[in-house]
């Protein structure tokens, strides 16, 4: 049986995406909540701001922002299910070839109802957008299955986080963020960086759960 992780980036996240005026496309999004809206490339991150960490994630949306070398290094690894995209940052000094946006194509399917989770404001229309972390480490991730065609980086169906908050005026909402969950592989890959803000919790596929 593989073995399947909730990846934890454990920053206060970069100021980018929505916060920055990030352009989305909203064809296939919630007309309420914006679950399903896409990052339109290049992604808008504060780049600065990674100091010397090679991967971060944007606040609310939670973008995936690595360094070029890592990014590199998942392609040659074979690991499968993202597309390295471009990123640009908030000053055109910033060294946006230095980075990558790693934009994740698969998607789990909906939770297990016995998963750990929290709801709040959940979405009347889809129901995706609305859902919380049970703190302090109550939040379990449980599926009857894995995708058919599972893939080393996923995202859940589900999004977490104020899916209302809106970063500007009349910028419609995107949904939150979609947590990441990622195969053994994967996490071995991200594991050896040694990053303290770097955690893996494991996700409970119900046949293997006792």
């Amino acid at each position: 049986m593989d073995r399947w992780y909730l990846l934890r980036v454990k920053t206060a996240g970069l100021l980018g995406g929505t916060n920055l005026g990030q352009e989305f496309d909203h064809t296939s999004a919630c007309i309420r909540c914006g679950a399903g809206a896409q990052a339109v490339p290049p992604i808008l991150a504060d780049l600065a701001r990674m100091g010397t960490k090679q991967l971060d994630v944007t606040a609310h949306d939670g973008l995936i922002i690595v360094a070029r070398e890592l990014a590199g290094r998942f392609e040659a690894a074979g690991l499968t299910g993202f597309t390295s995209l471009p990123v640009r940052g908030r000053s055109p000094k910033a060294p946006h070839d230095a980075f990558r946006h790693i934009a994740i194509s698969t998607v789990w399917p909906p939770l297990h109802q016995s998963s750990r989770v929290a709801t709040e404001e959940l979405c009347s229309v889809c129901r995706r957008a609305g859902h919380f972390d049970i703190h302090p480490t109550g939040t379990q991730l449980v599926y009857s299955a894995p995708p058919p065609a599972a893939t080393d980086f996923g995202r859940t169906w589900e999004y977490f986080g104020t899916w209302h908050l809106a970063a500007r005026p009349g910028r419609p909402p995107v949904g939150g963020q979609q947590f990441v969950i990622v195969s053994e592989q994967a996490r071995a890959l991200l594991g050896s960086l040694h990053r303290r803000q770097l955690a893996f919790e494991p996700v409970v596929i119900k046949e293997s759960a006792a």
